[in-house]
């Protein structure tokens, strides 16, 4: 098999992931009590991947919580913040 065939086969796999992920997160929302900010920046830098979604109870953002960190999936081929939002 030639590698633009396997490459080909690759590139066609992940892109069956990505319409399955969409469809899965379409009617997906976020709680009505839960602050949502997006796209929050981490680092100083204007690398748009420098950056992660932060999820806070809306009555309690000054509040002692604990921290939940998820690191999606993809092994650096697919994915971003946006892939394990809820």
């Amino acid at each position: 098999m030639a590698d633009d065939d396997i490459l080909a086969k690759i590139q066609a796999g992940w892109a069956q992931t990505a319409a399955r992920d969409k469809a899965r997160y379409a009617d997906e929302r976020v709680p009505e009590d839960v602050h949502w900010e997006t796209e929050y920046r981490y680092e100083n830098s204007a690398d748009p991947q420098q950056t992660l979604n932060l999820y806070y109870p809306a009555k309690r953002r000054n509040a002692t919580l604990p921290t939940v960190i998820d690191v999606h999936g993809g092994g650096w081929f697919y994915g971003d913040r946006n892939l394990n939002r809820n």
